[in-house]
C-alpha cells in the first residue's frame, strides 16, 4: 500500500497538501462567478425580450391610431367667430356728424364726454 490515504494508520500521520484548501476556495469562487454571470445573462435576455415586446406593442398602437385618425375626414378650417361686445357703453364707434358739432372728440370715439352747447346751458339755468 503505497497510497498514504488508504493506509490504516491514524489521520494525523497523513501528510496533507497545504495548497489543497486554497485550490478548493479558488475553484468555489470560479463556480460562483460562473453562476453569477449566467444569472446576469438570463436577466439581460429576459429584459431584452420584455423591451422588444413593449416596442412591438407601442408600434402596433401607433399604427392603429394612425389608421383611426386617417379614417375620419379632415376637419373644416377654423373660422374666427366675431361676437358683438358684451357692454354697449364700451364699444368704440366713430362719432356721428351731429356729435362732432357738439364737441365730441373724434380721435377717442363716443367715449369722450359731451360738451353742452352754450345755448342749452343758458336756457336751463334761467328757468
Amino acid at each position: 500500500m503505497s497510497d498514504p490515504l488508504l493506509c490504516p494508520r491514524s489521520l494525523l500521520a497523513v501528510r496533507s497538501d497545504p495548497n489543497r484548501p486554497r485550490l478548493y476556495l479558488i475553484h468555489r469562487q470560479i463556480n460562483d462567478h460562473i453562476n453569477l454571470a449566467t444569472s446576469y445573462a438570463s436577466f439581460a435576455h429576459r429584459l431584452k425580450l420584455d423591451h422588444s415586446k413593449h416596442v412591438r406593442l407601442f408600434s402596433d398602437l401607433s399604427h392603429n391610431l394612425s389608421n383611426l385618425i386617417s379614417s375620419f375626414p379632415p376637419p373644416p378650417p377654423i373660422r374666427l367667430l366675431t361676437r358683438p361686445p358684451r357692454h354697449r357703453h364700451l364699444q368704440l364707434r366713430p362719432p356721428l356728424p351731429r356729435e362732432a358739432d357738439q364737441g365730441a372728440d373724434p380721435d377717442r370715439g363716443s367715449l369722450s364726454p359731451r360738451r353742452r352747447s352754450p345755448s342749452t346751458t343758458s336756457s336751463r339755468s334761467r328757468s
